[in-house]
């Protein structure tokens, strides 16, 4: 009978991302990869529960709808691209 195991390697991570391994270091100093732990002065693991929930959660994220065409959604867009937002604003306070 084989346990899982309830870490990852910083490798293990970054290859499930598709990232280099020395960037899942840079990642994991820095705090934005999920569920690090650090482990004396050297040593860094991370949380298989955290890591996978971290992947469950973008995966509900791109697969979220989009809002429907007509909504406005496009124009906000365009116009924040643009920074158009920042002349409304301007104008809206006066």
């Amino acid at each position: 009978m084989t346990e899982e195991r309830l870490t990852l390697s910083v490798e293990e991570a970054a290859a499930k991302l598709g990232i280099s391994r020395n960037l899942g270091y840079q990642l994991a100093k820095t705090g934005q990869l999920p569920g690090v732990i650090r482990l004396g002065q050297r040593r860094i693991v991370i949380s298989r529960v955290q890591f996978e929930r971290f992947l469950a959660a973008d995966r509900h994220r791109q697969e979220a709808p989009r809002p429907e065409a007509g909504t406005g959604y496009r124009i906000l867009q365009r116009a924040h691209r643009k920074g158009e937002h920042q002349i409304r604003r301007s104008k809206n306070a006066n």
